[in-house]
């Protein structure tokens, strides 16, 4: 769904579509139990900074779940990018402003992080293209 939204979002549309579908993703990542990498890696894809084919409103539409979504997602991109040779350079502004913090110190071997952990390496391989 995510990739559908991001694939179709364009320009044109009215401010109530771009406002519904960012309620739409940020409510679902918001209330579910289990952040994967593929939707993670979905989302990415649309603030490469490098990518020449994202729309700028596809890239606005992902900056702006991001900072919704934020404190929930800190955790697992920070984990994502720890495990991964992805450098936070080649992502929008927003993706290192929301991890900068969470890079720089020294996450606790909670429950919450082998939690983490255990999401992100299921289905690690997938990749979502927008």
């Amino acid at each position: 769904m995510f990739q559908h939204y991001l694939k179709t979002i364009r320009s044109k549309h009215s401010d109530i579509v771009f406002s519904s579908k960012e309620t739409i993703m940020t409510l679902l990542l918001e209330e579910t139990e289990s952040i994967y990498t593929q939707l993670l890696s979905c989302l990415l894809d649309g603030v490469k900074v490098i990518e020449k084919n994202i729309l700028h409103i596809t890239k606005k539409l992902v900056e702006k779940v991001l900072v919704n979504c934020s404190l929930k997602l800190k955790a697992y991109l920070a984990k994502l990018f720890n495990s991964n040779d992805a450098l936070l350079s080649d992502y929008s502004k927003i993706v290192e402003g929301k991890l900068d913090t969470s890079m720089h110190t020294k996450m606790n071997a909670s429950s919450d992080d082998q939690d983490v952990d255990h999401k992100l390496s299921e289905n690690n391989s997938t990749r979502c293209s927008i």
